[in-house]
């Protein structure tokens, strides 16, 4: 009987001991996880739209996120966070900074304690991806087929801190965004994507009016480009700039 009523207790203290274990996801000064989310604006095209380019997230678009403690873009927090953008809830591109969706991720992350973090994002469609190099910069290295979009996002923490929700002595500004105690207030960084691609605009002029006038009829184009890059995702002089290296090599226009 002694034997049995140890076993028992001993049951029972494993469950309490289990029961008030923290949660596994960082905490704040609150001691609650916070989960750090993303809204997305829609990207302005200046020329017409291509098959590649992408002018409004249609719901199925996968970004990669990196996340730095703000300030010292050496020490990565988010290294590469996969996530996928929400379709787009308002269709006016033209609409003052709203958020025209979110991004929702696989496994979910959380700010990390009371830092304060910076983010930065790319999307590249299907483009072939190297290895990512961190350091003194994030980059990222690239190879087009030219049916590929490449975009580089930013943050604009002013903009996201303008109407937040605070109390009583309560301050939100630069020190504090983005963090657990930010997002408490609803501050979530809002990311501005922006392309880094170039676009080509081809016009053919051939013949005139007259019923005898030439006709030509254009089967394809190709142009020479180097199809290899470096797209420099945080820190440095190069931040947001897509570099091409490599040889000239024909790059069919798909």
């Amino acid at each position: 009987n002694i034997m049995k009523k140890l076993f028992f207790f001993a049951i029972v203290a494993l469950g309490m001991t289990a029961a008030c274990q923290k949660p596994d996801a960082p905490v704040d000064e609150t001691n609650e996880p916070v989960a750090i989310k993303f809204g997305v604006q829609a990207p302005t095209l200046t020329v017409t739209k291509t098959k590649a380019a992408v002018d409004d997230w249609t719901g199925n678009q996968t970004v990669t996120i990196y996340g730095y403690k703000r300030g010292d873009v050496k020490t990565v927090l988010l290294n590469g966070v996969s996530g996928t953008v929400a379709q787009s809830t308002i269709p006016d591109q033209d609409a003052a900074a709203a958020d025209e969706g979110s991004i929702s991720f696989g496994t979910q992350p959380y700010y990390d304690g009371t830092t304060v973090y910076d983010f930065r994002a790319i999307y590249t469609g299907d483009a072939t991806l190297g290895e990512v190099t961190p350091g003194e910069v994030i980059s990222q290295t690239v190879t087009i087929d030219g049916d590929d979009d490449i975009m580089h996002a930013v943050t604009d923490y002013q903009n996201d801190i303008a109407n937040p929700t605070l109390s009583g002595d309560e301050t939100l500004n630069e020190a504090r965004v983005y963090s657990a105690y930010a997002a408490r207030r609803d501050v979530h960084p809002s990311l501005v994507f922006s392309h880094k691609l170039t676009r080509l605009a081809f016009h053919v002029t051939s013949g005139n009016s007259s019923d005898d006038a030439l006709e030509v009829k254009v089967t394809g184009i190709t142009v020479k480009s180097q199809n290899t890059g470096t797209l420099y995702i945080a820190g440095g002089e190069n931040e947001g700039k897509f570099i091409p290296t490599g040889e000239l090599t024909d790059l069919t226009i798909k």
